[in-house]
């Protein structure tokens, strides 16, 4: 049960994030309004860019684990790229002071972290009763 709400979950942040990869190369200044509130003239197009393919790219691992379930590579590989997301929206916040604590910093960081310990809490039930090697192969229909 709790393999089939990680599952449902992580896909729809993956596709959520997608959406959001999208935003910042149609128009980065959301970044500045949402995200980097405190340092608004840091966001150009070109970082725009850089952080829409960096959320492309964790969006894209998110949904391959979603898809692929029994992959103990692409389920750390996720359960890694929400735990940098907290630690990135985190650093932002506290240490460099690019970004308040607004709705647009809160969303990553409740989503990040709340994956976090559901991808950590979900593992044990997730790979210790299946044979190892299972993660290494394609399920076959």
């Amino acid at each position: 049960m709790l393999e089939a709400i990680v599952r449902v979950w992580v896909g729809i942040v993956g596709l959520t994030a997608l959406f959001t990869s999208m935003q910042c190369f149609i128009d980065s200044s959301f970044l500045a309004e949402r995200i980097y509130t405190l340092e608004k003239d840091a966001v150009n197009p070109a970082f725009g860019r850089l952080f829409g393919t960096w959320t492309c790219l964790a969006g894209v691992v998110r949904i391959l684990w979603a898809l692929f379930t029994r992959s103990k590579p692409l389920y750390l590989a996720t359960l890694f790229s929400f735990v940098l997301a907290l630690v990135y929206f985190l650093a932002e916040f506290l240490i460099f002071k690019t970004a308040a604590l607004t709705v647009g910093v809160i969303s990553p960081l409740i989503v990040a972290g709340g994956s976090t310990i559901l991808m950590i809490v979900a593992f044990p039930g997730i790979f210790h009763s299946r044979d190892p090697s299972e993660g290494l192969q394609l399920k076959k229909h």
